[in-house]
């Protein structure tokens, strides 16, 4: 065969090879490009899902931090209006009296130490009305009785006078 023919042969037997093997680069390129679109895919997914859990997780400390800049807020409320009471003479003069016993002149001063402790009182003795001595039919004084003279004596006994 001579150079001519070689090259028509070579064409038309390789006419269709290279239709094989350009179809195959074809496919190839096709499932290499899903291959590539498939791990896109997959990595676009776990980092969506990542960004889920760190937008929960922070969304958290965001409902934290607000809770405690709410207390923060009230604290700092209830010591600014400590601070204006604290500098007033009212709270100067309880705080005083209270912690430190402090009194105005004509106070009267109470020590409790205890305010839940029991306080004695005492108890109320009983007794009887006095019972008055009925006379007796005889005149004579009872026995532990001692009778008294009705008149005063003039003189000494004994006959001075």
């Amino acid at each position: 065969m001579s150079g001519t023919e070689r090259n028509t042969a070579a064409h038309t037997d390789g006419g269709e090879g290279i239709r094989k093997h350009s179809r195959l680069r074809t496919a190839a390129a096709i499932i290499g490009v899903a291959v590539a679109l498939a791990v896109i895919v997959l990595v676009l997914f776990s980092i969506q899902r990542r960004q889920k859990e760190t937008l929960a997780k922070l969304n958290a400390e965001k409902a934290a931090k607000e809770q405690e800049l709410l207390e923060m807020e009230l604290k700092k409320d209830s010591l600014l209006e400590r601070m204006s009471v604290i500098g007033s003479r009212q709270y100067l003069i309880r705080y005083l009296r209270e912690h430190q016993g402090y009194m105005f002149p004509g106070d009267i001063r109470i020590d409790v130490d205890d305010p839940h402790a029991a306080v004695p009182t005492p108890v109320p003795q009983y007794t009887p009305e006095p019972v008055t001595p009925e006379p007796t039919e005889t005149g004579e004084p009872e026995p532990g009785e001692t009778s008294e003279p009705t008149e005063e004596p003039t003189g000494e006994p004994g006959g001075e006078g």
